[in-house]
């Protein structure tokens, strides 16, 4: 059986600890994904139990630690290209997934962003370039899911 949970990371802004907000956390879940989405600089903390919280990136890029004990793990990391992969590389080994699949930009979609991540008229560029990169991502997923449902 698989289990799939909907769950949001933020930062705790006092204390840069990592917050994880899930169906049994009591948050509104509006504001968990407004504080899983709250940068520096562009949007305000957000305030869930008296707490405030901004972007779970701040800490981690993907989270991906929170999988562990998943038997197939999909990391999608769409900034991939800007941030070293120590961290990334500490997360899977956490976790432990029989089977990984990394989603990240090829060189057209990086080409494609740009240099200023804010800068709207990239998106739409950017967001064609993975389209285009979709194919492949889903072909690796397909092999992963066949791999692992082999297995069973």
């Amino acid at each position: 059986m698989n289990k799939q949970e909907l769950i949001d990371t933020a930062m705790d802004a006092e204390t840069g600890e990592q917050e994880v907000f899930d169906r049994a956390s009591g948050a509104p879940l509006p504001s968990t994904v407004a504080a899983s989405t709250a940068f520096p600089g562009i949007y305000p903390p957000i305030t869930i139990n008296g707490r405030r919280y901004m972007d779970g990136s701040l800490r981690s890029a993907t989270n991906a630690a929170l999988a562990a004990g998943a038997r197939t793990l999909v990391v999608i990391d769409p900034q991939a290209h800007l941030f070293p992969r120590e961290l990334l590389q500490q997360e899977l080994a956490v976790a432990a997934a029989h089977t990984v699949v990394t989603i990240e930009p090829d060189s057209a979609s990086i080409r494609a962003f740009g240099s200023d991540l804010n800068d709207r008229t990239t998106w739409e560029p950017a967001y064609q370039a993975g389209l285009r990169q979709a194919i492949d991502a889903a072909e690796q997923l397909r092999l992963a899911w066949k791999t692992g449902s082999d297995m069973d």
